[in-house]
């Protein structure tokens, strides 16, 4: 069975707008979230607890990577983060 890959985004809609082939790779993944479709953003609690719901994603069998160190703790939080 191969990996599934799920985006978590805090891209605004304008963002998207302007930027699409920077997003292009969102058909390639098998859901995700972008924030301003849902009005909460990264680091909010929510939008993690939205993104394993929505997804029936299991935290223990998942992995959380982000570009911004402000975004990892609530990840850890909800057991997506976890150092080996």
């Amino acid at each position: 069975m191969g990996k599934k890959v799920y985006f978590l985004s805090n891209f605004s809609e304008a963002a998207l707008a302007g930027c699409q082939d920077a997003m292009a790779f969102r058909k390639e993944c098998e859901g995700g979230i972008l924030s301003f479709e849902e009005q909460v953003i990264k680091p909010a609690p929510e939008i993690y607890q939205l993104l394993l719901t929505r997804y029936h994603l299991d935290p223990d069998k998942s992995v959380f990577l982000d570009d911004t160190y402000r975004n990892l703790p609530m990840a850890e939080y909800f057991g997506i983060l976890r150092e080996s």
